[in-house]
Formats: structure tokens, C-alpha cells, sequence
């Protein structure tokens, strides 16, 4: 038999967590925060990255990123913006 015992910081959180107004902004992450997460996988297909070692998939994180942040980029720009 074993039993968990939370530090001091998760505790903490929890405490925080259980208001009612971090409920509510919490709920508001899934509409900014995993739209980008699911466009990724979807687009890219990266459920799992196709190369080994962190700085390889730390790489291939960011371009992915990037990728995602031009094409937000171009779809919101005003369009009589002049480019470089």
C-alpha cells in the first residue's frame, strides 16, 4: 500500500485551483491555448517528433511553431499592409 503526499507548491495550486475565478480563466485556455496544439498535430501530423535527441526535436518543435505563427500572421494582417 502506498500513499501520495503533495508538497507545499502543489497544495498551494490546488488551493488556488478550487476558487471559482481561476475555474473561470481556466476555462478560457482551451479556446487560446489548444487551437495551435491541435492545428500542429493535424497539419503536421506531430504526434511524436520524427527525430531523436532534444535539440533535434527541440528544432523541429520550433519550426512547427513558426510554420503555425506566418500563417496566423498572413491570415490576420490588414490587407492593405504594405510587405518588405
Amino acid at each position: 500500500m502506498s500513499r501520495r503526499v503533495d508538497g507545499a507548491a502543489v497544495a498551494a495550486f490546488k488551493e488556488k485551483m478550487a476558487q471559482e475565478a481561476a475555474k473561470a480563466i481556466y476555462k478560457t485556455r482551451s479556446a487560446i491555448a489548444e487551437f495551435p496544439n491541435l492545428w500542429l498535430k493535424a497539419k503536421f501530423q506531430l504526434r511524436q517528433f520524427r527525430t531523436q535527441g532534444l535539440k533535434k526535436a527541440g528544432i523541429e518543435a520550433r519550426w512547427a511553431a513558426l510554420t503555425y505563427n506566418l500563417q496566423r500572421y498572413l491570415q490576420l494582417k490588414p490587407q492593405g499592409m504594405a510587405t518588405a
